[in-house]
């Protein structure tokens, strides 16, 4: 296959003969101009997409391009190139959960259990009732997409449930004027990647020294009658991950025997139908159904019979209409949707039995399955008025709308039992038998929200005042966020404009804590302390015990999270360049965190501890080029300085915030950050915290393009990376709570703080490229080879503080066929 692939590839390119020279059919160029017409706001339309260097399609990833945009480091591991997920963002400081994803106006963010994808460890978390789930409900592959567009400041009125930014994808209309068709295949591998640090041997699915990538898409769209169009589209990325596998033999004699050659495996896919209505020249109806299915198939380390898979499968249907009237613009929409990230296990068994005399290990099972469905319905209704001129100075308009969602959330968990057994010497052996019994339950959000944003222009200053009100049924919280923007155009031209606004964002309630999260136990301890062989024979020591844990899942006395927004800066365009520099202060607050309040409970109760800071500036430039023999290019050089400060919490933590050692009581509200004793929320940030962020895009075309060229070089700055403080007593400002070496250190106060000390993550630069070729170019066919190269220049930069690098240069290749 790879062969076939590879020679089909370097005929092509070595094919310009073949090419129908009469008669040349040109493809629509991609836009090389564009200027910024607002502040805070980004859009990178359906050309830019569809060339987009990009290892998962996804809609995060098409943003790696804004410098304000910071991602997880993990998203460049060299350990982890088989996965395809979609990188985790992180806008204006805020955590990945906290921005709002939408399509189409519909928002896909989760907000059950947006806890991440990142490989899980060895072993399961077996009380927890829900499963690792992504910030989205549904991926998109961006080859659906007519534009991504990322508001990280000054966002409008119309926008909320977020505390950090929204990113607003639209989907694809079909082609109006002829049938089209696509198909595009890619491969990529191990084999053509530069690895770096893996373990050709690995057990582990977070050191991955072989994959296999396949990404395929088909698309067909047209006209069924001149007023209805078509669209049909497939798209499908797998990885293949070989990794060595614990088999069934227990008591090994070589390697072979205990390890065996199997395969986890990756997918995601994409379908989806749609259609455009175009019921009169004031009247438009879209409807669109997807199926987007994505699983992780996996097992645990060293346990045999227990292959798992993480899966979440959606199902979505949305109509959308827009009226125009002589008044304005009516835009209405209505979605329902079916997802959630589940688990289907081979087993609910889950066994280990250590024997320290024999030297003998035995592991097995896996904890059962556990499933959460969501189903959603969306409606909301926006008008935008036409501007009102009252005479020649003045315009004014205003914007307005509601929406509301009702989500009704079942999760289900498989009974499940846990058998742990551990011979210490000949005198003492132990067992743990725990149940975890079936676990049902349910329950449902109503949000609602009303916006309204009004638009006032005089010689050259405008004023975009707003304000938006939120409600659901959950906390009970009516949320009012004020929003308020300024333009003022010095020039009269656009050509020097500044900018400056003042905005509250309120966060989405995260449903999570409306359910259980830790599932109830019922554990019987055996003790054989006479070494007869039988537990609970005569002269053992014999302690039963039942016992439960729960949470607090209580929100009824809690705030919504919110970030207050201040901006400032100039943008315009000069000599043929546009140009932005932008100031960004946020302050978050009332940041959700879980805790508990000493050793002694298992309880937790969601709180409103949490809160940060963000400051950033930011400076673009981008400029159009077209040189006759040279083509045509649009490059856009983008850096952004932040610094972000935060309790480096997120809703899931487990904190104990007060609890006593050595019997001195805990001071969780502070902490020792290299050697100074700081507030907790001073604390600096270990992950989407590179001081300085550098981006450089290019978009170009050569020879009548048929030559396509997309990159996107980012170059991020080395940062911290936290680590525990471990010193010695008589190194610390007041010794430690044990006298010895700890990274508990007394404060002097009477209490202790937790110490952390900081690690250099070394940063480096990544450049991803996309080249095209059209090998083949007539009337009726056109056939491209495809090369797209991550890391092309194959530089090495760090991706945590010890034994973590990037992945080295990387190929996908293939062809697209367009007819």
């Amino acid at each position: 296959m790879k062969k076939l692939i590879a020679s089909a590839f370097l005929a092509l390119c070595l094919a310009p003969a073949m090419a129908q020279e009469q008669e040349v059919y040109t493809l629509e160029k991609i836009k090389v101009a564009g200027r910024y017409e607002e502040s805070g706001k980004t859009e990178i339309d359906a050309e830019k997409l569809e060339i987009l260097p990009s290892r998962s399609d996804s809609i995060t990833e098409a943003l790696k391009g804004q410098s304000n945009v910071q991602f997880s480091y993990d998203t460049d591991s060299g350990l982890t190139g088989g996965e395809i997920r979609p990188a985790r963002i992180s806008i204006s400081g805020a955590k990945p959960y906290e921005n709002n994803f939408l399509i189409d106006g519909g928002s896909v963010t989760n907000t059950l259990n947006p806890s991440g994808l990142e490989v899980p460890g060895d072993t399961p978390d077996f009380g927890k009732t829900l499963v690792q789930g992504g910030d989205q409900t549904v991926f998109y592959d961006t080859n659906l997409l007519d534009s991504v567009t990322v508001y990280t400041s000054n966002v409008p009125a119309k926008y909320g449930d977020f505390v950090g930014g929204v990113v607003d994808a639209s989907l694809r209309d079909p082609a109006t004027g002829e049938w089209r068709l696509m198909g595009k295949g890619l491969y990529s591998s191990s084999d053509w990647t530069n690895m770096r640090y893996v373990d050709d041997e690995s057990d582990d699915s977070r050191n991955q020294p072989e994959y296999d990538k396949y990404d395929l898409s088909l698309r067909a769209e047209g006209p069924v009658t001149d007023k209805i169009s078509l669209l049909a589209s497939y798209s499908l990325k797998r990885s293949v991950i070989p990794l060595n596998r614990k088999n069934n033999n227990n008591t090994p004699s070589t390697r072979d025997d205990f390890f065996e050659k199997d395969e986890q495996i990756r997918k995601s896919e994409n379908l989806m139908l749609r259609a455009l209505f175009q019921v009169s020249d004031d009247v438009q109806i879209t409807l669109d159904g997807t199926y987007a299915p994505y699983s992780e198939k996996r097992w645990l380390r060293f346990y045999s019979d227990s292959y798992y898979e993480n899966y979440n499968d959606v199902y979505r249907l949305a109509g959308n209409v827009n009226y125009q009237t002589d008044h304005g613009s009516w835009d209405g929409r209505i979605v329902y949707s079916q997802n959630g990230y589940s688990r289907d296990s081979d087993s609910n068994y889950y066994y280990t039995s250590q024997n320290y005399l024999t030297r003998k290990e035995s592991r097995s099972g896996m904890i059962g399955d556990a499933e959460s469905a969501n189903k959603s319905i969306d409606a909301g209704v926006d008008f935008t008025s036409r501007d009102w001129n009252p005479n020649d100075a003045i315009t004014a308009g205003f914007a307005a709308g509601l929406s509301y969602n009702y989500t009704s959330t079942d999760i289900w968990n498989q009974a499940s039992s846990m058998y742990l057994e551990s011979i210490v010497s000949r005198f003492f052996a132990f067992r743990n038998r725990t149940e975890y019994p079936e676990h049902s339950q349910s329950d449902d959000l109503s949000t609602a929200a009303l916006y309204l944003q009004g638009s006032f222009a005089w010689n050259g200053l405008e004023l975009t005042p707003g304000v938006r009100a939120d409600y659901d049924d959950f906390t009970n919280n009516v949320d009012l966020a004020p929003r308020f923007a300024a333009e003022y155009d010095v020039s009269g031209n656009g050509a020097l404009r500044l900018i400056g606004g003042a905005n509250r964002y309120y966060g989405s309630t995260l449903r999570n804590y409306a359910f259980d999260q830790v599932r109830r136990v019922n554990t019987v301890s055996e003790y054989d302390t006479n070494g007869d062989g039988v537990y609970g024979g005569p002269g053992d020591r014999i302690p039963r015990f039942t016992g439960s844990s729960d949470s607090d899942n209580s929100m009824d006395d809690l705030d919504t999270p919110y970030s207050d927004e201040l901006t400032a800066g100039i943008l315009g365009y000069h000599a043929g360049f546009s140009y932005k520099v932008e100031f960004v202060r946020r302050n978050f607050k009332k940041q959700l965190i879980s805790q508990r309040e000493n050793t002694r409970t298992s309880d937790y109760k969601m709180t409103n501890n949490g809160e940060s800071q963000y400051d950033s500036i930011t400076v673009e430039l981008s400029h159009a080029l077209q040189r006759e023999g040279f083509g045509k290019h649009l490059f856009t050089l983008g850096a952004t300085k932040s610094k972000r400060k935060t309790f480096n919490g997120a809703y899931n933590s487990r904190v104990t915030t007060s609890f006593s050692s050595f019997g001195i009581p805990k001071n969780y509200d502070q902490v020792y950050y290299k050697g100074k004793l700081i507030d907790r929320s001073e604390l600096a940030a270990d992950n989407y915290n590179a001081p300085v962020v550098v981006t450089l895009q290019w978009y170009g075309s050569f020879f009548a393009d048929r030559f396509r060229v997309s990159s996107i070089t980012r170059w991020r700055d080395s940062s911290t990376g936290l680590t525990d403080d471990d010193r010695e007593s008589a190194a610390t400002p007041f010794g430690t709570v044990s006298g010895r070496k700890s990274d508990a250190w007394l404060d002097g106060k009477g209490t202790w703080v937790d110490a952390y000390d900081y690690g250099l993550i070394e940063g480096g630069f990544n450049t991803d490229v996309t080249l095209e070729y059209d090998a083949i170019r007539g009337e009726i066919v056109n056939l491209a080879a495809v090369v797209e190269v991550s890391n092309l220049f194959n530089d090495s930069f760090a991706t945590k503080i010890e034994n973590g690098y990037s992945l080295g240069r990387s190929f996908y290749a293939g062809l697209r066929a367009n007819f």
